[in-house]
């Protein structure tokens, strides 16, 4: 088997994108989604967590996904759309637990680059 080359390992999402896209692999875009409860019994939403990237191979149920401090949670769902060329990836929710407000969650997530999309 060859060898993987180092620049895999070494190089940021967005620069091996371009890397790989220029010795012809396909490149997959990604929409990943992420819902945070206000409660542990999932009936008040409180915001939807976004993060767009793109990946070197089609993301599917069960894998997890990280990118420098990000870091997906279990993927649920997968839908490709293809109309605009791109994939929805639904991952695991973050509900609050003991001791652990979905305001402190919040704040996690978005040390962890996901990105607010609404507020519910």
């Amino acid at each position: 088997m060859p060898e993987e080359p180092a620049f895999l390992y070494s190089t940021k999402s967005s620069e091996l994108s371009e890397i790989l896209k220029t010795r012809g692999f396909i490149m997959y875009k990604c929409t990943f989604i992420k819902y945070l409860w206000k409660d542990s019994d999932k009936k008040r939403q409180l915001r939807t967590l976004e993060k767009q990237i793109t990946l070197p191979f089609p993301p599917s149920i069960g894998m997890e996904i990280g990118e420098n401090e990000w870091f997906s949670g279990m993927i649920e769902r997968v839908v490709w759309d293809n109309t605009q060329q791109f994939f929805t990836v639904k991952v695991s929710d973050i509900t609050p637990k003991d001791g652990i407000s979905a305001e402190l969650l919040l704040d996690i997530a978005l040390k962890q680059e996901w990105n607010v999309q609404d507020k519910s």
